[in-house]
């Protein structure tokens, strides 16, 4: 892959701020997608619990990506315990989104 523009969702959590990390260190442009702000000058808001295709959209022309660019998603709900709609809502549907 040549350096460019990429987004990580979960950029937060422990997967997707390793994941932002090497991709900085390879050289690429990364924004990041996340409930909570990272230090990077390019965030932008995003939960996947009850998302939508148009504020995904939104959210990744926020961060002035466009056709070309890479966005690796790395967001989930994860735990032991919890309920199955709620997994199913963030990591099935908000994925599709």
């Amino acid at each position: 892959m040549t350096a460019g523009k990429v987004a990580v969702t979960g950029a937060t959590g422990f997967c997707g701020s390793h994941i932002a990390a090497a991709l900085d260190a390879a050289g690429h442009d990364v924004a990041t997608l996340g409930r909570r702000a990272t230090a990077r000058r390019r965030h932008a808001a995003l939960d996947l619990e009850g998302l939508t295709h148009p504020q995904a959209q939104r959210a990744l022309t926020a961060l002035d990506l466009g056709p070309g660019d890479c966005v690796v998603h790395a967001a989930a709900a994860v735990g032991d315990s919890g309920a199955g709609d709620v997994f199913h809502r963030i990591n099935v549907d908000g994925t599709r989104a």
